[in-house]
């Protein structure tokens, strides 16, 4: 899709250039989401990691090692959430690129 970092770039200012208020904001918006999915997925995970090791250290604990458990499966479906709607992200943006560039073409013949 994008070759490089550049290419990327470029066509988010393209995006943003020429899109409409709804479209960037909507963008940007799914943008805000990707951020708290991955905030999600490092904070359970780092809270599932310090409920382990505080249920071991303080002889097994049926309650700390549930809520670990619990935490760390919050952390890897967090996870799967980030990393489909970050894969969707970039085609959203290739896609929006494209048809932003057709319809420029089509105005300027």
């Amino acid at each position: 899709m994008f070759g490089s970092r550049e290419a990327y770039d470029d066509a988010r200012l393209k995006m943003l250039q020429y899109g409409s208020d709804a479209l960037v904001n909507d963008v940007l918006v799914d943008r805000h989401i990707i951020r708290l999915a991955r905030a999600g997925a490092f904070n359970f995970a780092c809270l599932a990691a310090a409920l382990a090791l505080h249920g071991i250290r303080g002889g097994i604990r049926g309650g700390m090692i549930t809520l670990a458990a619990i935490s760390a499966s919050l952390s890897i479906g967090s996870f799967f959430q980030w990393l489909s709607r970050y894969r969707s992200h970039y085609d959203r943006i290739y896609t929006i690129v494209t048809r932003l560039e057709l319809q420029r073409k089509g105005t300027a013949a």
